[in-house]
């Protein structure tokens, strides 16, 4: 039996709004991704936001005391990498569930994916 034509919009509406709800949810949930992390002896904490933007940076200890400036902007920066290296796997862990099969979205984060390929010039229709 054919579905009525009112049926299909009914349901491709409801898919729309429920797509809509998630995607709302995911924009919520990604703006207040961040990542921390921790360089060794605790010379430096480093925050970052969901764009690697640095939130925080902390001094727990006075081992930064024992390195010359070099070392220290050395510690800081591979810190924060490190942490947006962490928020990026956050945020692409959560943007991959609404991504299709075999796409991550850590990859779509570091702009490592094709986007052209999913959608191509000429799809195959037969």
């Amino acid at each position: 039996m054919n579905a009525s034509y009112d049926d299909l919009r009914a349901e491709a509406l409801s898919a729309y709004q429920s797509r809509r709800t998630e995607l709302l949810a995911l924009r919520g949930e990604l703006a207040a991704v961040s990542g921390v992390a921790k360089a060794p002896r605790d010379v430096v904490t480093v925050t970052v936001g969901p764009h690697g933007e640095l939130k925080d940076i902390k001094f727990p200890t006075a081992a930064y005391n024992k390195l010359t400036p070099a070392e220290l902007a050395a510690v800081i920066l591979r810190t924060a990498n490190a942490a947006r290296t962490k928020a990026t796997r956050t945020a692409g862990q959560k943007l991959g569930a609404l991504l299709p099969a075999g796409l991550t979205g850590e990859k779509l984060l570091r702009g490592e994916l094709d986007l052209g390929a999913l959608l191509p010039e000429a799809p195959d229709v037969a």
